[in-house]
């Protein structure tokens, strides 16, 4: 009985280990080109919201 619970355990445990590491790869590909995708939006949105304050430093580096 012992063994017949070890190989019903790896007959379900193999499978679903299987399952959860490919949901995970998946997980990881996916937020992977999410980020990818986003990036260059988030690196403009950066630059741009950082234009005033830079101006801002640059004009009062040359009234100083």
């Amino acid at each position: 009985m012992k063994n017949l619970g070890g190989c019903l355990l790896a007959l379900i445990g193999i499978p679903a280990a299987g399952v959860l590491l490919y949901a995970l790869a998946f997980l990881a590909y996916f937020l992977f080109h999410i980020i990818l995708y986003f990036l260059p939006v988030l690196v403009l949105g950066a630059i741009i919201l950082a234009l005033p304050y830079l101006a801002y430093q640059f004009y009062k580096g040359f009234n100083s």
